[in-house]
């Protein structure tokens, strides 16, 4: 689940009245982080739930008809200091930092 507000800038800062940039940053929340370790012949899983951190984001619209968009963007998530609780045991990794960057696609119509 990731709340992010963003801001589309003026099509004049890309020459092409078709394409709009937008830019963005918010709060992001994981639901679940799990973590397999296959290190050894037992296998072990760590997991962690609702974990809070930010995430920036950019992106681009281009107008294709006047219905029809395709967009781009691509998202950097930042949670740190994550700790990590063996499945079924009393393990515990703590200090983690997870750092994604997504990018996404995607087809959009505008009524």
């Amino acid at each position: 689940m990731f709340y992010t507000p963003s801001a589309s800038l003026p099509s004049a800062l890309t020459g092409n009245p078709r394409l709009t940039p937008s830019l963005g940053g918010g709060i992001t929340w994981v639901q679940e982080i799990d973590l397999d370790s296959e290190a050894s012949a037992n296998e072990r899983s760590f997991s962690d739930s609702g974990s809070v951190g930010f995430q920036l984001m950019a992106g681009l619209d281009y107008q294709w008809t006047d219905q029809f968009y395709v967009t781009g963007e691509l998202r950097y998530s930042n949670l740190t200091d994550l700790r990590l609780s063996e499945e079924g045991g009393n393990g515990e990794i703590s200090g983690l930092n997870y750092q994604p960057l997504t990018p996404g696609v995607g087809i959009g119509y505008r009524f």
